[in-house]
């Protein structure tokens, strides 16, 4: 279901790896927390598997209805985590439509619990930093799961060494960076620094070029740092797909507890909810679809492959006739 996604960028080619199963595991999750609210991930699963069901297995849009169905999934496992369900919803109608104090509202919220919230990990909207720490931790392991492919195809095409000094020894550079910034000393970081800068020119044979080269590597690590932040954009569809949400329920909700009040909440909140759906689906499909493009596919992928397409039997043929005297034969 997640293979169109690849489709659009490049098949691989013949021979080559295949990443779809990594890529859609991927994608799922990031789908999920780019767009997390139970509401609208429970629209998005109804939506595409009904859709898909309804349109049959034949149908172009098959597999792209069920992949929004299970993101939608995704989205829904998110919403629970972040206390999302169409945003603030039942906090914002059982502040102005109940008229219940803040005292009085849930709160849930394993981190910041001083407001009312009813998420069980965190609030993003208030919480932005602790999210924006989440965000760039998937993107840490989405980088490196790339490198970790690479890696294994290295070796499975016998460049064991390539493999060591190209991937293993960045792996080392960034433990290292972690343990200083656990305040363990600089010792592994200087390790991978240093191993790189020996091997990264092995391939020349001029000592001067050697240096040069092995320095030019460590050079790498501001490239790795340009693609770790780009996963700040998780923080960014987040923030914007609740914030918005926030809006149109506080819009929905100015009426007060009154009868005007209730058909300007349906009005108002089956509107702007639509709207909200809309725009972030197309918004977290696109950048979801961008981190697997640029960021993943980036450290191994190889393109040029074609889409299979199996040869269709002919249906009407029998033991009467011969292959020359059915169509297509």
């Amino acid at each position: 279901n997640f293979e169109w996604v690849l489709g659009m960028y490049a098949y691989p080619t013949y021979g080559r790896f295949d990443p779809t199963f990594i890529m859609s595991i991927f994608y799922f999750f990031i789908f999920g927390l780019m767009f997390a609210d139970v509401g609208y991930g429970l629209i998005l699963t109804l939506g595409g598997f009904i859709g898909a069901k309804l349109m049959g297995k034949k149908a172009n849009l098959y597999n792209m209805l069920m992949m929004f169905g299970y993101c939608g999934i995704s989205c829904m496992i998110m919403g629970v985590l972040f206390g999302a369900y169409f945003g603030d919803l039942p906090l914002t109608v059982m502040r102005n439509m109940m008229g219940m104090t803040e005292a009085e509202l849930p709160n849930l919220a394993l981190i910041r619990p001083e407001s009312p919230t009813l998420a069980v990990l965190l609030d993003p909207v208030s919480s932005p930093m602790e999210f924006l720490i989440i965000s760039l931790g998937i993107g840490g392991v989405h980088l490196i799961a790339g490198m970790a492919v690479k890696f294994v195809i290295l070796c499975r095409d016998g460049q064991v060494v390539d493999a060591i000094c190209d991937i293993g020894f960045y792996w080392v550079l960034f433990a290292g960076i972690g343990v200083m910034a656990l305040g363990y000393g600089w010792y592994v970081l200087a390790a991978g620094a240093g191993l790189i800068v020996l091997t990264h020119g092995r391939a020349e044979k001029n000592p001067l070029m050697k240096v040069a080269k092995g320095l030019l590597g460590l050079y790498d690590l501001i490239n790795f740092a340009s693609d770790l932040l780009s996963y700040s954009r998780i923080l960014a569809l987040g923030l914007a797909a609740g914030v918005v949400a926030q809006v149109v329920n506080i819009l929905a909700t100015i009426g007060g507890p009154s009868v005007g009040g209730f058909v300007l909440m349906v009005v108002v909140g089956l509107i702007g909810h639509l709207l909200n759906l809309a725009l972030n689906v197309l918004g977290t499909f696109v950048h979801t679809s961008r981190l697997q493009y640029i960021e993943f596919f980036g450290k191994f992928y190889e393109d040029g492959g074609r889409r299979f397409t199996a040869v269709a039997p002919c249906e009407k043929y029998s033991l009467d006739e011969s292959p020359a005297d059915v169509p297509g034969q």
